[in-house]
C-alpha cells in the first residue's frame, strides 16, 4: 500500500511540474523525416555511447551534455518536458523528438509545447503557471501587466496569441521561440590532429595513426617512460654509429627539451623518407654542422666521412680488408678540390656544396641515407610506399644481421619457408645480392653496384603501379584483400596445440614448435625488428620467438629451438556470498570473505548460533577455489627461478616482494620455489610444468595462506569450532614463527611479534599462569577469553613446529570485543598494542574491589612522598603481569603564570609517548610568473604555519627581487583563476589549486583632471560600489579580497565564503586582466552542434597589465609576447595552409570568468566569447577575462606542451635537500618530552587558589621507571586539519640507554615492585620462581636498558606497511618478521630502519615480588570455556569506579 501511495503521489508531483504520460513534442516518423539520415544515425550512435545497454540516459546527463550551456532550470523542466523521469532516464524516441522539435519545429509547435508544459495536466494556463515560466529566467516578481492578462485562465489558442505578442516575457521564451533554438548539424569543420599533421608532413591518416600507436608503443619501454637520449640511442644505434644516433636526436628534438614527441618524430620521418632528395640531404649536414656556423669544417668533415665510411663497412656481407680503407685526409682534400665553388683555398664546405657533394651518383652519403629510411620504417612504424621501398628496407637489416655474430640473449623469429618464399617473389629480393660498396676510385666518388639485367622500364612500371595501387588500396580497407603474399603463418612450423585457448602467452609464443625443424628447410631466422614490420605490414600469426644461449656442452652460442613451455596459475576469485568487500582481492582471494567463513563453520560468527558449525556443503556457504591455468610461457632450460621471477614481475608492473613462485605437484600441493639461482634443467622441469604464480593482496595477506587455513578447516570440519592456527608447519627456531595476514592486519602481527619476544611476559603465559589468575567477572575485561586466546596465540609461535600461524580466532576475539578492529582497513600499531595491554591487564587483574578517593594535591610534599602516595592507590586498584612488566609514573608539574601556584601529580603510564623534534615552519610552493612571458619560477617557502600571505610577498620579494608591490596572489586551478588571495589570509587556509603569483607592473598615476561624470568613471565607480559590498555569509575575519582601488592601489574588502569570486570581485579595472588559453576538441558523436567542438581550457591563464588607453592591438602582442616560447619554428618547408597565414595565430575573445561562455551575449545565443578585433580601438573598460583560442594547425604543430610545463626551480639551496635528511636522537626526543609547554586558550589550567582558568606552563617528567620500557615515537600527528606522517629519521642506541640522566635530582627508592627472576621461553616446563625482596636502595634514574624488539612502518598515512625485528633469547640473534616471514638479520640492517615502537627491557636479573593475596571464590573450579557465558549478577564484585 505504501509504495502504491508513494507512486501516485510521484505521479502528481511530476504532473505538476510538467510532467505528463505523452507530451506533444513530434511523432517519431514525422521527426525522422525532418532531419538528414546521417543525422539520425549519429544521434543514435551517440545515444548508444551514453546510454550503454540501459537504453535509457539519465537526468544528470541531460543537464551536463547534451544542454550543457542552457540553465540547469530550464533544462530540467524540458528534461521533463520530453518524457523524461526523474530516476529512470529518458528513453531514444522521447529525446530525439524533443531535440528535433528544438531544431526544426514551428512557432506554432514550439508555443503548443510550451502550453503543454506549463500548464501540466488541467488543459489551461492560469497566473500561477506563468509566475513558474517567469521564475525560469527571473528572481524578480513577475510583472503587473503580465498579471493582469492572467485574471483568467486561457486555452491553448488564447496562449498561440499572447504568446506571439510576448515572446520576449522570458529567456527561455526568447531561445525556445526561434528559428532554430539549437542545430543538430552545421558545416563547422575543425580539422582533428592527426589530419593537420598527415596534411603538413605529407603523410597519410593511416601513417599516423600507424606512427602514434608505435611511438607509444616505444616510449612505454623506456625506463623513464619518457622518449629521451638514452632511449633513442639503444634503439637506433646500431645501425646508426652513436655519434650519428646522437646528433640526429638532437635535430629531431626541435624544442629542446631533451625529449621526444609525437610531432617531431612524425616530422622527422617524414623529412627523411617522404620529403625530396635535396631536404634529405640538409638534414645531413645539419646533423655533421655541430658549431651551427653554417658551414663544415676541415675537422667536421674528416669526422663526418670517418663516419660514413664505418657505416658503410659494417654493412656489407664482406669484411673490406684493413689496407683497402680509405685514407681520409686525401679524401677531404679530393672533395674540397671539386666541391668548393669560387675561393679555392677555403677549407670549408658551405650547404649548397655540400648537398651538391651528397646528390652525386654513387655518393659514400647514400648510405646512412638508407640506414635512416630502413630505421623510419622498421623500428618507427612508417609503412613502405612501394614493394621496392620494402624489399630495400628488409635487405638492409637483413644484410647486417648477416655480418653479426650471434650474441647471448639475442632475439631471433622464426618464419615458415613457404611464405618467406613467396615474399620474396613478391618484392623481387634477392637474398644473394649485396648492399652497394664504395668503390677504390676514391676520386670518382661513386659506388659499385651490382648489376642488374635490364628491363623495360615502362612496362615494369606500369605492371608494379596496377599491382601496388590494389595493394595499397587493400591495405585500407576495413576487410583485407592482399594480392601479395598474404598474412604470415608458422602453423605448418608447430604440432597440434592442445595448450587451452583462453590462456594468454606471456613470452609471446605462438606455438610448440615441431621435433625435427631445421633453419633454412623449414624456417629462416629474422632479426626482431624485421619481424615485427613484416607482422604489422601482414598481420602475422603464431610468432615463434627465440633466445640465443650458450650450449654448456659446446661452448657455442646458438638458438634454443626447443625451450621449456611452462604453465603459470593463479588463483580464482572468491566466488562466495560471504564475499562482502572487494578490498584485498589482487590475486584472487578475499581474505575477508574466507574471515567470515571460518566464523560461521565455527560457530562463533554473528550469523550463527553459538557452538552449531554450519554445514560445509550447504549451499552458498562455500564454493571451491581454484588455482587457475591462466598463462604460458617459454623459458630457457637455463634459465633461473630468480630470472623467471624478475620476468613476472616486469610484465605486471609489480614489486619483487609482491610475488612468490611454487611449484604444483600432481598431488596439488604447492611447494614453495625458495632455490631462487637453480636453472630449469636443473630443477627437472619439462613441458607443461606447472608454475603457481601468487600475488600478494592489496591487504598485504597471500592467497596461498588464507587457502591453507581454509583446507584445514574442511578437514576438520566436524570438530567443534576447531578453527586451526597453524599453517605452515616444519620444525623451527621457537619464537621464528610469521604471522599470516589476514587483510590489513600488518599492524596486529608487527605488535604482537615484539610482544611475544618480551622474556618474562612470554613465559608467563606459556607456563600457564594466565589460567589460574583469570578475572571473568571484571566488567572491564573480556571474561578471560582474550586472555586465553592470546596465551593459545603465544604456544603457537613458541612451539618451534609452525613456520607461519594464522591468529583468526585471535583477530576475531580481539574485533568483537574492540570494535574498532573488527574490520580489514590499516590499524595503528600502537593503538592495538594499547588496548591489547588494557584488556589483557582487566582479564588478569587481581583485584576485586576497586576502592576509590580522591588524592589530595601535592601541597608542597617531598615528590618522594607523593609519588608513593599515587602508586600505591594505583597499585590497589590495578595488579597484575602488566602492571608489574610495563607500567611506570609520570610526574607532571603545572604552574599558575597568574598566582604562581604549582600543582604536581604523578600519573601511571604504559607507553613513552616521544614527540619528534621539529619546528612549527612548512613548506609553501609559489609559482611566480614575471611580465614578458618568461619560464614560471618555483619558489618553495619555508615559512611558519601561522604566517598570512603578506609574509609570503615578503619572502618573494627577498627571494626574486619582485616588489611585493608589484605581486598579486592567485588560486589557479585547471586553467582558469578561482579567487584573488588576500594578503592578510592565514597560509594554512586550504587553496582549491595552486598558489601563482603574477608580476604586474607598478600602479600608474592617474591624472586628477580625469572627469567625475565620464563613462570610464561612472564605470569604475559601479563596480568599486560592488566590490566593497559586506558579505552575508562571511566565515571568518580572515576571508578577503583584494579590490583596486581608483589609483590603482590595492585594499582589502571582504570575500564570499565559496573562494570563488564574482565575476565583479574579479574585475582590477586599471591593472590587469586574465587570460585563459583554449582549444577545441571536435568530436564525431555528439547530440546537438554545441557539442561538437566545445572549448577546453589548459595551460596556465596569462595576467596582462592594463592601463587606461590601451588598444585591442596591445592585448594581441603582449599575448603573443608571453606567449613566444611556447611555438616553435615550422621546417622551411611549412605549409601548414591558412592557419600560419594571420599575423597573430591566435584569436582573442571577451568571456566569462569560467572561460568557456560569452562575457557579453546571452546564453541562448550559445556564444563561446565575442570576437576582439586586432586594431586601434580602445579596450572596452569592462573586460575582466579574455580566451586566447588557437588556431588548430598552429597548437597541433608548432605548440609545444613540455614548454608549457617548464618550470625554472629556484628553490633556495638549503630546502633542496632531502626532507628531514638530519637524523634526530632519541635522546633528543627524551629532552622534548620534558620541555615546558605553555596552556592557553582553550587549554587554560583551572588554578585552585585563583578558582579559575588561568595561563599555566606544564612540564612532564619520568619519575618511575618499569622493568620493560616501550617508546613510541610520535610520527603521526593532525596538524592543519589533515592528518600526517613525520618522516624524521631517528637514531636510537641498543644498549646502555638511560632514560632519565644521571645527572637528574635524586628519584624515590623502587618500593613494592619486587622482582621475578627471569625465566626464557625455554623453560616451559619449569614454574616461575616468586620469591619476596626487600626494597633496594636504588633509583630510576640509575636504570639501564637495552632494546629487544622494534616495530617500524614504511609508506605514508592510510597505507604503508608494519614490520618488526625482535632479539631471540634463545640464540641471541636479531630476527626480521614480515608478516608470515621470519628472517635472520643483524643490528647494522635493524639500525637503518625507521622506529616507531620501541621495545626496551632493564639491564640486570628482574625478579619480582610475589603479591599477596588469594584468589576470590569467582574463580570456581568450572572454568568454563564458553566465550559467551553472562557475567554474575553480584553485586559486591562491582567495581565502585569505572
Amino acid at each position: 500500500g505504501f509504495i502504491k501511495l508513494y507512486y501516485i503521489l510521484q505521479k502528481k508531483l511530476t504532473a505538476f511540474m510538467g510532467l505528463r504520460e505523452s507530451k506533444p513534442t513530434l511523432p517519431l516518423d514525422d521527426a525522422i523525416r525532418r532531419v538528414q539520415p546521417e543525422d539520425y544515425d549519429r544521434i543514435r550512435q551517440t545515444f548508444k555511447r551514453y546510454g550503454g545497454h540501459k537504453e535509457t540516459i539519465s537526468q544528470m546527463t541531460f543537464i551536463r551534455d547534451i544542454l550543457a550551456e542552457v540553465p540547469s532550470r530550464i533544462s530540467e523542466e524540458l528534461y521533463l518536458a520530453f518524457g523524461g523521469h526523474p530516476t529512470k532516464g529518458i528513453s531514444f524516441k522521447d529525446l530525439f523528438c524533443g531535440l528535433v522539435l528544438l531544431s526544426n519545429g514551428t512557432i506554432e509547435e514550439k508555443i503548443r509545447f510550451l502550453f503543454a508544459t506549463i500548464s501540466g495536466n488541467h488543459g489551461q494556463v492560469c497566473l500561477e503557471d506563468v509566475t513558474r515560466l517567469w521564475n525560469l529566467s527571473f528572481s524578480s516578481p513577475l510583472p503587473e501587466n503580465f498579471k493582469s492578462d492572467f485574471t483568467h485562465p486561457m486555452n491553448v489558442t488564447k496562449f498561440t496569441t499572447w504568446t506571439q505578442e510576448n515572446r520576449g516575457i522570458s529567456d527561455f521564451t526568447k531561445w525556445l521561440l526561434s528559428s532554430h533554438s539549437i542545430l543538430l548539424s552545421d558545416d563547422v569543420y575543425v580539422p582533428t590532429f592527426h589530419e593537420t599533421l598527415a596534411e603538413y608532413c605529407k603523410l597519410s591518416k593511416k601513417d599516423v595513426w600507424d606512427l602514434e600507436r608505435k611511438f607509444y608503443l616505444l616510449k612505454s619501454k623506456s625506463e623513464t617512460s619518457k622518449f629521451d637520449l638514452k632511449f633513442f640511442n639503444t634503439i637506433t644505434s646500431p645501425p646508426l654509429p652513436m655519434r650519428i644516433s646522437t646528433e640526429l636526436f638532437k635535430w629531431l628534438d626541435q624544442n629542446k627539451d631533451g625529449y621526444l614527441d609525437i610531432v617531431e618524430m612524425a616530422k622527422g620521418v617524414a623529412y627523411l623518407c617522404r620529403f625530396e632528395n635535396t631536404k634529405r640531404i640538409q638534414t645531413m649536414f645539419n646533423l655533421f654542422d655541430k658549431d651551427g656556423d653554417g658551414v663544415l669544417s676541415r675537422q667536421e668533415l674528416r669526422e663526418a666521412l670517418e663516419e660514413l665510411f664505418d657505416l658503410l663497412y659494417r654493412n656489407q656481407l664482406e669484411m673490406v680488408p684493413v689496407q683497402q680503407k680509405i685514407n681520409l685526409d686525401s679524401e677531404v682534400d679530393e672533395i674540397l678540390k671539386t666541391c668548393i665553388e669560387g675561393d679555392k683555398t677555403r677549407e670549408s664546405l658551405s650547404l649548397t656544396e655540400f648537398i651538391n657533394w651528397g646528390s652525386r651518383d654513387g655518393c659514400v652519403l647514400e648510405e646512412l641515407l638508407k640506414v635512416m629510411f630502413q630505421l623510419c620504417h622498421i623500428v618507427f612504424g612508417l609503412r613502405p610506399q612501394s614493394r621496392e621501398d620494402e624489399r630495400d628496407v628488409i635487405k638492409g637489416y637483413m644484410v647486417r644481421e648477416m655480418r653479426e655474430k650471434l650474441q647471448e640473449g639475442t632475439i631471433k623469429y622464426l618464419i615458415a619457408n613457404p611464405w618467406f618464399n613467396s615474399w620474396q617473389d613478391f618484392v623481387e629480393y634477392d637474398p644473394r645480392s649485396t648492399l652497394v660498396r664504395y668503390s677504390n676510385k676514391h676520386s670518382k666518388h661513386h659506388v659499385n653496384k651490382p648489376s642488374k639485367q635490364k628491363r623495360n622500364k615502362q612496362t615494369d612500371n606500369t605492371y608494379y603501379q596496377e599491382e601496388y595501387e590494389q595493394y595499397e588500396v587493400a591495405a585500407d580497407n576495413e576487410v583485407r584483400k592482399y594480392h601479395g603474399p598474404g598474412p604470415i603463418n608458422n602453423k605448418i612450423l608447430c604440432q597440434y596445440d592442445a595448450r587451452n585457448k583462453a590462456c594468454s602467452v606471456l613470452t609471446g609464443e605462438g606455438g610448440i614448435l615441431k621435433q625435427g625443424q631445421q633453419e633454412d628447410v623449414h624456417f629462416v631466422t629474422l632479426p626482431e625488428p624485421v619481424w615485427k614490420a613484416l607482422a604489422s605490414w601482414y598481420e602475422g600469426t603464431y610468432p615463434l620467438p627465440r633466445v640465443a644461449y650458450t650450449n654448456r656442452d659446446t661452448g657455442n652460442i646458438e638458438l634454443e629451438l626447443n625451450p621449456i613451455n611452462l604453465a603459470f596459475l593463479k588463483h580464482t576469485s572468491f566466488p562466495s556470498r560471504y564475499q562482502a568487500s572487494k578490498q584485498g582481492e589482487t590475486g584472487g582471494i578475499t581474505a575477508l570473505s574466507i574471515f567470515q567463513y571460518f566464523m560461521n563453520l565455527s560457530g562463533a560468527g554473528p550469523s550463527s548460533p553459538v557452538g552449531q558449525p554450519q554445514n560445509l556443503n550447504a549451499p552458498g556457504v562455500l564454493n571451491p577455489i581454484y588455482r587457475q591455468h591462466s598463462y604460458y610461457g617459454a623459458f630457457s632450460r637455463y634459465a633461473t627461478i630468480k630470472q623467471i621471477q624478475e620476468f613476472i614481475v616486469g610484465i605486471f608492473k609489480l614489486k619483487s616482494e609482491e610475488v612468490r613462485l611454487w611449484e604444483m605437484g600432481d598431488d596439488e600441493t604447492p611447494i614453495l620455489l625458495e632455490e631462487e639461482e637453480k636453472s630449469l634443467e636443473e630443477l627437472g622441469y619439462t613441458d607443461k610444468q606447472r608454475i603457481l604464480i601468487e600475488i600478494r593482496n592489496k591487504d598485504n595477506s597471500w592467497p596461498e595462506e588464507v587457502i591453507q587455513v581454509m583446507r584445514k578447516v574442511q578437514r576438520q570440519e566436524s570438530e567443534k569450532g576447531n578453527v586451526p592456527q597453524a599453517v605452515g608447519q616444519g620444525k623451527v627456531l621457537k619464537g621464528c614463527t610469521g604471522l599470516t595476514n589476514l587483510g590489513n592486519t600488518c599492524y596486529m602481527n608487527s605488535a604482537f611479534q615484539c610482544l611475544s619476544n618480551t622474556p618474562l611476559f612470554t613465559q608467563y603465559f606459556l607456563v600457564g599462569r594466565h589460567l589460574k589468575e583469570l578475572n571473568k567477572i571484571n566488567p572491564l575485561g573480556t571474561k578471560g577469553v582474550l586472555a586465553k586466546r592470546y596465551g593459545e596465540l603465544v604456544h603457537d609461535l613458541w612451539s618451534g613446529n609452525n613456520r607461519t600461524v594464522a591468529p583468526i580466532k585471535f583477530k576475531w576475539t580481539l574485533g568483537r570485543f574492540e570494535p574498532q578492529f573488527n574490520h580489514f582497513t590499516q590499524q595503528d600499531a600502537q593503538e592495538l598494542l594499547s588496548v591489547l595491554l588494557d584488556r589483557l591487564h582487566e582479564d588478569l587483574n587481581l583485584v576485586i574491589n576497586k576502592p576509590y578517593k580522591e588524592l589530595p594535591d601535592s601541597g608542597g610534599r617531598p615528590d618522594f612522598e607523593v609519588s608513593q602516595e599515587h602508586w600505591d592507590y594505583h597499585l590497589k586498584r590495578n595488579r597484575s603481569i602488566v602492571v608489574q612488566l610495563f607500567q611506570g609514573q609520570l610526574k607532571s608539574i603545572v604552574r599558575c603564570k597568574e598566582c604562581g601556584y604549582t600543582s604536581v601529580k604523578f600519573d601511571p603510564f604504559t607507553f613513552l609517548t616521544l614527540p619528534l623534534p621539529a619546528d612549527s615552519d612548512t613548506n609553501i610552493d609559489v609559482f611566480l610568473i614575471r611580465l614578458g612571458g618568461k619560464t614560471p619560477e618555483r619558489y618553495s617557502l619555508k615559512i611558519d604555519i601561522e604566517a598570512h600571505y603578506s609574509d609570503i610577498k615578503l619572502r618573494l620579494e627577498k627571494e626574486s627581487g619582485v616588489k611585493k608591490e608589484e605581486i598579486i596572489f592567485t588560486d589557479v586551478y585547471a586553467g582558469t583563476v578561482r579567487s584573488i588571495v588576500p594578503e592578510n589570509q592565514k597560509i594554512k587556509c586550504v587553496l582549491t589549486g595552486q598558489l601563482y603569483a603574477f608580476q604586474i607592473p607598478p600602479c600608474p598615476i592617474v591624472e586628477p583632471t580625469a572627469r567625475a561624470d565620464s563613462p570610464d568613471t561612472i564605470f569604475r565607480q559601479r563596480k568599486l560600489s560592488q566590490l566593497t559590498k559586506p558579505s552575508q555569509d562571511l566565515p571568518t575575519e580572515n576571508n578577503i579580497t583584494a579590490t583596486p582601488c581608483i589609483n590603482g592601489d590595492i585594499e582589502l574588502k571582504p570575500l564570499k565564503a565559496s573562494s570563488t569570486l564574482d565575476e565583479e570581485e574579479m574585475v582590477q579595472g586599471e591593472r590587469f586582466i586574465f587570460a585563459f588559453h583554449r582549444k577545441c576538441i571536435p568530436t564525431d558523436t555528439y547530440f546537438v552542434t554545441s557539442q561538437k567542438s566545445r572549448p577546453q581550457i589548459f595551460a596556465q591563464p596569462i595576467c596582462i597589465p592594463f592601463t587606461p588607453g590601451n588598444t585591442n592591438r596591445t592585448l594581441y602582442e603582449y599575448v603573443m609576447e608571453s606567449t613566444k616560447r611556447l611555438l616553435s619554428d615550422l621546417p622551411e618547408s611549412c605549409d601548414t595552409g591558412a592557419d600560419n597565414k594571420p599575423e597573430f595565430p591566435f584569436n582573442l575573445k571577451m568571456v566569462y570568468k569560467d572561460g568557456v561562455t560569452c562575457a557579453r551575449c546571452p546564453w541562448y545565443t550559445f556564444c563561446r566569447g565575442c570576437p576582439i578585433p586586432c586594431d586601434e580601438t580602445a579596450i572596452v573598460s569592462n573586460v575582466s577575462f579574455i580566451g586566447i583560442d588557437w588556431q588548430p594547425g598552429v597548437l597541433h604543430l608548432r605548440y609545444q606542451y613540455s614548454e608549457e610545463k617548464a618550470i625554472i626551480d629556484k628553490t633556495p639551496r638549503e630546502l633542496q635537500q632531502l626532507p628531514n635528511e638530519t637524523p634526530v636522537d632519541l635522546h633528543q626526543c627524551l629532552e622534548a618530552f620534558s620541555r615546558e609547554e605553555e596552556l592557553g586558550g582553550d587549554e587554560r589550567w583551572f588554578c585552585k587558589k585563583c578558582d579559575g582558568l588561568q595561563s599555566a606552563t606544564k612540564k612532564l617528567e619520568i619519575f618511575r621507571l618499569p622493568p620493560f620500557l616501550i617508546i613510541h615515537l610520535k610520527r603521526f600527528q593532525f596538524t592543519n586539519g589533515r592528518w600526517a606522517k613525520s618522516q624524521v629519521p631517528v637514531t636510537f642506541p641498543f644498549s646502555d640507554l638511560q632514560p632519565i640522566p644521571s645527572e637528574s635530582e635524586p628519584q624515590q627508592p623502587n618500593s613494592e615492585i619486587g622482582m621475578l627472576q627471569a625465566a626464557t621461553p625455554n623453560d616451559i616446563n619449569k614454574e616461575i620462581e616468586i620469591t619476596p625482596v626487600e626494597p633496594e636502595d636504588h633509583t630510576s634514574r640509575n636504570k639501564v636498558y637495552d632494546l629487544y624488539a622494534m616495530t617500524t612502518h614504511y609508506g605514508y598515512l592510510g597505507g604503508g606497511h608494519y614490520v618488526s625485528f625482535a632479539k631471540s633469547e634463545v640464540d641471541d640473534n636479531w630476527y626480521y618478521y614480515n608478516d608470515s616471514s621470519c628472517k635472520q638479520t643483524d643490528e647494522n640492517r635493524v639500525s637503518k630502519e625507521p622506529p616507531y615502537l620501541l621495545f626496551y627491557k632493564q639491564q640486570g636479573e628482574l625478579n619480582i615480588e610475589k603479591i599477596s593475596g588469594e584468589l576470590h571464590d569467582f574463580q570456581t573450579e568450572n572454568d568454563s570455556d564458553d566465550e559467551s557465558e553472562e557475567l554474575p549478577e553480584r553485586s559486591r564484585f562491582k567495581c565502585p569506579v569505572m
